[in-house]
C-alpha cells in the first residue's frame, strides 16, 4: 500500500477521490481562476479554485491575507474586488478593520499590502482606475457607517486619500454594499437599516460629493449590480419577509435614483440578497438566502426594465440548493456559468446558463470544502 502525507491511498479512496473529481473538480484546469475568502477570525485567507474553460473547479489553494476575519457572514455583497486588467485583488479584513492587497501576475497570489481600512468593520471594496473605495459598516461595532477612499499606485497597492472619509444617512445602518458605476462617474451604496440608496458624485481628485439619498422602496436592500449602460439594479430582501422585491433605476445628473422597475416580486422566494448578471447584460440572478435558490430575471439592455422568468431558475430543479445552507455572493463566468457561495455548508456551486437564461446544475462542490462562513466570490 502507498503511503502520502497524510493519507493512506487504497483501491476505496482512490474511487472515492476519483467520484468526488467526476462531480465538480477537473484535471484540465487552467483556464482560470474563481477566489474566495474565508473569513475565518483565527486568520482569514484568500482561496483560489483553477478552472477550465467549462467552468469546472479544482480543489482550493488557500492564501493567508494577513488580517483577521469574523468567522460569520459580513451581511454585503462584493467583500473581494478585482482591477480592470485583473492584475491586483483587494480583500477586506473586517475583523481587523484592514485591506489585503494581492498581485496576480505571478505564478501564485502574492501579498503586497496590508493597509487601513480607516474606519471599522470594513465589508464592502469596490475599484475603479486609480481609485478604490471601501465601505466601513462600523455602525454595528461601535463605530461609524462611512466611505473611506484611496488611491492605486501602478504596482495596485493603496495610499489612502486625505478628506475622503464620507458618513451615510445615519451612524448604524446597516450598510451592505459599495460599488462604481461602470463609467466611474458615481460611487453608490446601499443601506439595509437606513432604507436609502446613497449615491456619490465622483469628483476628478477622487473626492466625492455630499451623498444624495434616494428612499428603496421595501427595507433591507443588500446587493447591486449596474448593467453595461449603468442602470443600477438592487435586490430587496424585505427583512425575510414572506415575499422578496428587485429593482432598477436610471441615476439622474442630481445623483436621484429614478425608479424603471419598482419591486418586481421574485415569486415566493424569500431574502433575494445576492445577484449578477451576464456579461451580455441579459439575464440577472438573485441569491434567495432564506429559500435556498436562484431566481433568473430578464434585462431589457435598452431601457432597463425588468422581467421575471422564473422564480427558480426554470428547467425542473435547477435553481434550487441544499436546504438550510444559506446561499449569498454569487459570480458570472461570461454569459455561460453562474458560480453561487453555498456558504452555510462551505460549499460552491456551479449552473450552466442556457441561451433562454434557464439554468442547468453544472456541479456542486463536496460539503466542507472552504472552512466557516465563506464571503466573497469573484472569477476570471
Amino acid at each position: 500500500m502507498l503511503k502520502t502525507t497524510g493519507w493512506h491511498w487504497t483501491p476505496k479512496l482512490a474511487m472515492l477521490l476519483t467520484l468526488l473529481a467526476m462531480s465538480w473538480g477537473t484535471a484540465r484546469a487552467g483556464d482560470g481562476t474563481v477566489y474566495m475568502m474565508t473569513n475565518e477570525a483565527a486568520g482569514n485567507r484568500l482561496a483560489t479554485f483553477a478552472r477550465d474553460a467549462q467552468g469546472l473547479l479544482e480543489f482550493p489553494v488557500f492564501y493567508p491575507t494577513g488580517g483577521i476575519g469574523t468567522g460569520g457572514g459580513l451581511g454585503s455583497q462584493g467583500s473581494i474586488a478585482i482591477d480592470a486588467a485583473g492584475d491586483n485583488l483587494y480583500v477586506v479584513n473586517a475583523g481587523s478593520a484592514t485591506i489585503s492587497v494581492f498581485d496576480l501576475t505571478k505564478k501564485t497570489p502574492n501579498l503586497t499590502q496590508i493597509i487601513s481600512s480607516g474606519g471599522k468593520f470594513p465589508n464592502s471594496i469596490t475599484v475603479s482606475g486609480g481609485l478604490l473605495y471601501v465601505l466601513n459598516a462600523g455602525g454595528s461595532v461601535g463605530g461609524v457607517d462611512a466611505i473611506t477612499g484611496f488611491t492605486v499606485a501602478a504596482n495596485g497597492t493603496l495610499t489612502a486619500l486625505k478628506n475622503s472619509t464620507q458618513s451615510l444617512s445615519g451612524p448604524s445602518v446597516l450598510p451592505a454594499q459599495v460599488s462604481f458605476s461602470p463609467d466611474g462617474q458615481w460611487l453608490v451604496v446601499t443601506e439595509r437599516n437606513g432604507n436609502f440608496i446613497d449615491v456619490f458624485g465622483v469628483k476628478a481628485d477622487g473626492l466625492t460629493t455630499a451623498p444624495t439619498f434616494t428612499p428603496s422602496p421595501v427595507t433591507d436592500t443588500l446587493g447591486f449590480l449596474f448593467t453595461s449602460k449603468g442602470y443600477l439594479v438592487t435586490t430587496q430582501a424585505d427583512n425575510g419577509a414572506a415575499v422578496g422585491t428587485v429593482s432598477s433605476y436610471q441615476i439622474l445628473a442630481n445623483g436621484a435614483a429614478k425608479a424603471i422597475t419598482n419591486s418586481l416580486v421574485t415569486g415566493t422566494q424569500i431574502a433575494p440578497c445576492w445577484n449578477a448578471i451576464t456579461s451580455n447584460g441579459k439575464y440577472m440572478y438573485t441569491v434567495n438566502t432564506a429559500s435556498a435558490s436562484i431566481t433568473a430575471i430578464a434585462v431589457d439592455s435598452n431601457t432597463g426594465t425588468l422581467t421575471l422568468l422564473n422564480p427558480v431558475g426554470f428547467g425542473g430543479l435547477a435553481g434550487l440548493l441544499p436546504p438550510g445552507t444559506g446561499p449569498t455572493d454569487a459570480a458570472i463566468l461570461g454569459n455561460k456559468v453562474l458560480y453561487v457561495n453555498v456558504g452555510g455548508s462551505g460549499q460552491i456551486a456551479a449552473f450552466t446558463i442556457e441561451k433562454s437564461g434557464a439554468l442547468s446544475e453544472l456541479f456542486l462542490s463536496p460539503v466542507g470544502v472552504l472552512p466557516g462562513h465563506p464571503n466573497g466570490l469573484i472569477v476570471r
